[in-house]
Order: C-alpha cells, then sequence, then structure tokens
C-alpha cells in the first residue's frame, strides 16, 4: 500500500532540496589559499628558511653559527640571505646541539624548529578522554614547549609551503649577514 504524497509536500520537499544544495553551492565565503612566493637568492648568494612548528607558541631566538639571526614569535617563518658555506643553526635556551646547513650559492633551503611539550601525552588522552577536549587543551596550554628538547630539522618545499600557509612573515630582526 502506497500512500499518495499532496503536490503541495512535494513542491516543499522539492524546495526545501534546493535550498540545501544551494546553500552547499554557496562559494561567498570560500577564500582561496594565498599563493606562497618564496625569494629567489642574489648571484653567489642563498635563502634560508626558518618556521616555527605551530603547537609552540614561546617566542624563539634564532642564532646561526653562535649569532642571533632573528626573533620568530608563534606560528611565524623568516628569510635569511647568506653566502655559500656551512651553518650551525641553535635556539636561545638550548643546550642541545643544533642542526649543521650547506648552503650553495643559489640554494633555497627550508627549515623548522620544533620541540617536546613539557607534559607527558598520556596526561593529555586522559585529560581528554575524561573531562573533554577543553580539559585536554587545557593540560596542554599549562605546560609549554620544554626549553632543551628544541631541535631544528630540514624540511620539503611542500611542508615549508603548508608551515608559510598557517605562519606570518617577519623580517630577520638581526641582519644575517
Amino acid at each position: 500500500m502506497s500512500i499518495a504524497m499532496p503536490a503541495s509536500r512535494h513542491v516543499a520537499a522539492w524546495a526545501i532540496s534546493l535550498a540545501l544544495l544551494g546553500g552547499c553551492a554557496n562559494t561567498s565565503s570560500f577564500k582561496k589559499p594565498q599563493d606562497i612566493v618564496w625569494m629567489d637568492p642574489a648571484p653567489e648568494q642563498s635563502v634560508l628558511y626558518l618556521f616555527r612548528a605551530p603547537h609552540d607558541s614561546t617566542e624563539v631566538v634564532a642564532f646561526v653559527n653562535g649569532a642571533a639571526a632573528a626573533r620568530l614569535p608563534a606560528s611565524a617563518y623568516t628569510a635569511l640571505t647568506l653566502p655559500p658555506g656551512t651553518y650551525g643553526l641553535a635556539t636561545a635556551g638550548t643546550g642541545a646541539q643544533g642542526l649543521n646547513v650547506e648552503l650553495k650559492a643559489g640554494e633555497r633551503r627550508f627549515v623548522y624548529v620544533s620541540g617536546v611539550m613539557a607534559t607527558h601525552t598520556q596526561a593529555i588522552g586522559l585529560a581528554t578522554a575524561f573531562a573533554g577536549p577543553l580539559a585536554g587543551l587545557a593540560v596542554m596550554a599549562g605546560n609549554p614547549t620544554d626549553l632543551e628538547s628544541r631541535r631544528w630539522t630540514e624540511c620539503s618545499d611542500l611542508d615549508a609551503r603548508g608551515l608559510a600557509s598557517i605562519g606570518t612573515f617577519v623580517a630577520p630582526s638581526v641582519s644575517s649577514q
């Protein structure tokens, strides 16, 4: 036995369906990601991009060969123009070995600095499981990145574009040459 639906209900059902589909097709709020354009190195120079990992909210001072080269606030990145050579990267407050990067003329390289959260991952997971996501965030927020755990790591162009898309470019705070 089939129940016949009145024509007015068919029209209403179609109108609602079209309205819902129209809402899905509305692209006025869509914002196209900004294209990331890298600096080209000058002749006989190199460009070294320094990025921050997104989970670390403490400002980092980047040192190149022992000299302060840039202040990187949370979610920031910068570009250093350097002559070819080998450069040692470190951060203020760390006693750990940094990263050595050998730059060649005309080369563009990407590195990011990250650290391990001072709170153990299990504590964050337990707080989230028993008290909800806000509790997990509170545990993470109350425990900044361990300064001694920061390390520089080289990354690909694609990874660098991802970090740049969620970061803000800042000029180096100290001359890098």
